[in-house]
């Protein structure tokens, strides 16, 4: 409790009877603070707001440091220059908080925004080469060797993929450009007739397949089809171990425990489905999160080790707190313009928001352990190696944590 608060203070400790004298601010006793909660509502508003905007100042101090003089807010508060800061854990906990809803937030969007309404009905979309649903007889057959490079976005389910294709032959020219400059061909009159006749063939093809994947970076699979691929998944639900063992050999994937997981995993998840692709997504951001609290303690070792041995640990870990408040800052600021403003300007920012943590970096280094440019520079690129190749290999065991036990 802060020292400045106006106490409304008792002559007996509620909780142990003990007799409090005037200027006694916790029970000597039991060590509960000296503070009546029995008060109007209009007192308790008071505090509260006398409590934001304590903390407001705190914050509004601690952002303006951390901008404008990188490395400082670590100093003042290794120098005991605490009170006008927000203390480092609260201060971490309160950005990441607001970084990693915003995360959430930008791929939920993704999400939404991948899905098309048509008739009022929501249907996911899959982009596919035209290729995919001939072989090379065919095309030899029909002369359609100038579009294989064209890819379409259409609806999953065959009956839909047909009506859509057929509603293709009679695009008007514009839309049929569009397609073709997506795919870096040229708006022709030649391209538009070659686009239209595959398309026309494509939907009069008596057995339409679209080709599926499974490709999860570790792990892929591929399929003819949606139906194979849900079969597959059917058949993967219903396996004991040493099925899914000799499952996995006979597709050439090595039956070790993390293939295994994200097999059962697969075997209960539809990709094509929203709400399962969301609930993956957030399980994986939460195990993100909190591998944060692995990596920030390791940094500080490396910080220890490198910078300057003679340093108590946590100083290093204040330092290590701080840098990555501003990395989370630096990039919630970046996510808000992709959510709220511009998505393609967003990405755009994404690059200097890299290089001013970079910067940012080296400059707090540089003004926290006042060592030479020379063995500043040489210092960050020793400590660049590890640190980029833990932060990896976090991420990976989080992304694939998430994923098995989401």
């Amino acid at each position: 409790m802060s020292a400045h608060k106006n106490r409304r203070k008792t002559q007996n400790c509620p909780n142990c009877n003990q007799i409090l004298q005037p200027e006694d601010n916790f029970c000597p006793k039991c060590g509960q603070e000296n503070h009546d909660l029995k008060v109007p509502i209009g007192h308790l508003v008071y505090e509260l707001v006398e409590g934001f905007t304590h903390f407001d100042t705190k914050l509004w101090n601690t952002i303006k440091a951390i901008f404008t003089r990188p490395g400082k807010i670590t100093k003042d508060f290794l120098e005991g220059k605490r009170a006008s800061y927000v203390p480092p854990i609260r201060l971490y906990i309160f950005v990441s908080f607001i970084f990693f809803l915003l995360v959430t937030k930008f791929y939920d969007k993704s999400i939404n925004t991948s899905i098309i309404t048509k008739d009022n009905k929501q249907k996911l979309t899959a982009k596919f080469d035209v290729e995919s649903f001939f072989d090379d007889s065919f095309y030899v057959k029909n002369q359609l060797e100038e579009v294989k490079k064209v890819k379409l976005a259409l609806p999953f389910d065959s009956i839909s993929i047909r009506k859509t294709l057929k509603e293709m032959v009679v695009y008007p020219d514009n839309r049929i450009d569009s397609i073709l400059l997506a795919n870096d061909e040229e708006k022709t009159e030649t391209n538009r007739a070659k686009l239209r006749k595959a398309v026309k063939l494509i939907s009069e093809k008596p057995n339409l397949k679209v080709a599926s994947n499974i490709d999860l970076g570790v792990l892929k699979i591929n399929f003819d089809s949606k139906e194979e691929m849900d079969a597959f998944k059917n058949m993967a639900l219903n396996m004991n171990e040493n099925q899914l063992d000799s499952l996995m050999k006979s597709m050439k994937i090595k039956p070790n425990w993390i293939n295994k997981a994200i097999f059962k995993r697969l075997s209960r998840l539809d990709l094509n489905d929203d709400d399962d692709r969301k609930e993956l997504t957030h399980a994986i951001i939460k195990s993100i999160s909190l591998t944060m609290f692995v990596l920030m303690p390791f940094v500080a070792v490396l910080l220890l080790f490198i910078f300057n041995r003679k340093k108590y640990y946590y100083e290093h870990l204040i330092f290590s707190i701080h840098i990555h408040t501003f990395y989370f800052i630096i990039f919630s600021i970046i996510l808000s313009f992709q959510i709220f403003i511009s998505e393609s300007f967003g990405e755009k920012l994404r690059i200097f928001g890299f290089l001013g943590c970079i910067i940012y970096l080296f400059a707090s280094l540089k003004f926290v352990y006042q060592k030479s440019w020379i063995k500043t520079i040489l210092r960050f690129l020793l400590i660049s190696i590890p640190y980029i190749t833990i932060a990896s290999i976090l991420l990976l065991v989080a992304t694939v944590y998430g994923f098995t036990n989401s």
